[in-house]
């Protein structure tokens, strides 16, 4: 008998180490954790939600002062600090929904969410990035 498997069963008594009190404590207590899993997990994906509106009414507060500047990604500006943010929450956001697919894959394997998962998330996170791919061309003047 394995010290570390103690739900294999006891050779001299026939039955096993785990008292049924302790699966389903055991039960319970992975539930919690699910429960709290899960709602970190929505806080992470509805965090994108809340800072892409703050970031928008920053950059329009910004560019009406002058100090917005988009495209530059001068530490000076206002474009540079929402760009940050804005990609780190997508990030975030994209992580956690990585982490939600990752903990729920069995249950949604009947419906075969990665390929829709990753079309989705991929258009939000490419569309970003190419917005900064081209602020980055024509302050360079490639574009």
């Amino acid at each position: 008998m394995s010290i570390l498997n103690l739900n294999e069963e006891s050779s001299n008594r026939g039955h096993s180490i785990v008292s049924p009190l302790f699966r389903q404590t055991s039960k319970i207590l992975n539930l919690f954790y699910f429960r709290i899993f899960y709602r970190r997990v929505k806080q992470g994906v509805l965090q994108f939600v809340m800072i892409k509106p703050v970031c928008a009414v920053t950059a329009i507060f910004l560019d009406r002062w002058g100090v917005y500047n988009e495209g530059s990604f001068d530490y000076h500006y206002g474009y540079f600090y929402c760009s940050l943010v804005s990609n780190t929450s997508i990030s975030l956001s994209l992580y956690c929904l990585i982490l939600f697919y990752m903990a729920t894959e069995e249950r949604l394997k009947p419906f075969s969410p990665f390929y829709k998962f990753l079309t989705v998330k991929s258009v939000l996170f490419f569309s970003f990035w190419q917005t900064c791919l081209f602020q980055i061309l024509y302050s360079y003047e490639l574009l």
